[in-house]
């Protein structure tokens, strides 16, 4: 997720590096060799499988990870703190992780590694957050063809204003961990863990006592041994989180927020309970095109979208 039309980039750093190795060796694609029109595909898939994939890891890590965004950061003055959020990318093959199970499964790594710290605020706020239909425009959460909105993944974070600091640099920190919670692992398999996650939390099914119906059922269609199934979600699940993402700085929340996740947000960090009490400079910071009042969507008619 980028911000191309917001002109405050105060802490939007580029990742990359400028000492990527180059591989010519002079020749710049366009000499025309007289191989070109000879060339083989004799290789076996095996061999040639495993050098695309060393590649596309390669260049994979060069770009970077994905997009995402940090949204503008609000100042709470009578608190004295300052409040914001950080969006991922679309959940692709992780669709099926509960961000209910990723707030648990972070929480009991960040215990077994600090016993006795108490878990970073963050981590209890890791949610999904369905994106606005239009971006700056309709208020509606984006749909699939079947009607079902479309998350990201997303958390919240706080700090005290006075404190300063990076913004960029302390979400970074914190997806750091979150990312590292989900990589692989000598000693557990993460996909185990969230088969069985979903396995519990899935009802029974009334037409095959002892059996489990919903999300598990479909997981494990016409499946008797499920270690296939583990593996390759631990390998969905692993690739997902390989990279640290590319965050974009202070992008306005009705980008990617519908009107009721905006105001939710107001609500609990500011105590707001109509526009009036909320700063100009906030609302301007959730509203791209906010000038006055009449910009902004009735207040107590902002209500809750059905998934």
């Amino acid at each position: 997720m980028s911000e191309k039309d917001d002109k405050n980039r105060s802490d939007n750093n580029k990742s990359g590096s400028d000492d990527e190795e180059s591989e010519s060796s002079g020749d710049d694609g366009n000499s025309g060799s007289d191989d070109e029109d000879s060339i083989k595909l004799n290789f076996s898939t095996k061999d040639l499988g495993k050098k695309v994939r060393e590649e596309s890891a390669k260049l994979k890590s060069m770009e970077g990870g994905a997009r995402a965004s940090i949204l503008k950061v609000i100042n709470s003055n009578l608190k004295g703190m300052s409040y914001g959020i950080a969006l991922l990318g679309l959940l692709g093959d992780i669709w099926f992780m509960d961000p209910l199970f990723m707030r648990a499964h972070c929480k009991c790594v960040f215990q077994m590694n600090h016993p006795g710290k108490p878990v970073p605020v963050f981590v209890m706020t890791i949610r999904h957050y369905n994106l606005r239909n239009k971006q700056y425009g309709d208020n509606n959460y984006m749909r699939t063809a079947r009607g079902r909105s479309i998350p990201v993944l997303g958390w919240s974070f706080q700090f005290p204003t006075a404190n300063g600091g990076s913004v960029k640099e302390l979400v970074q920190k914190q997806a750091k961990f979150i990312y590292a919670c989900f990589r692989p692992s000598e000693n557990h398999s993460i996909g185990s863990i969230a088969l069985d996650y979903v396995e519990t939390n899935s009802h029974d099914d009334p037409m095959n006592p002892g059996k489990k119906a919903g999300l598990y059922k479909t997981m494990t269609k016409n499946v008797t041994d499920t270690a296939g199934i583990e593996m390759r979600l631990t390998k969905q699940i692993n690739s997902h989180f390989a990279i640290a993402p590319n965050f974009q700085m202070n992008v306005h929340f009705n980008k990617y927020l519908a009107d009721f996740d905006i105001k939710e947000f107001l609500e609990k960090h500011l105590g707001a309970n109509n526009w009036d009490q909320v700063p100009t400079d906030v609302r301007k910071a959730c509203y791209k095109n906010y000038s006055t009042l009449n910009d902004l969507p009735k207040w107590n008619l902002i209500f809750d979208e059905k998934y």
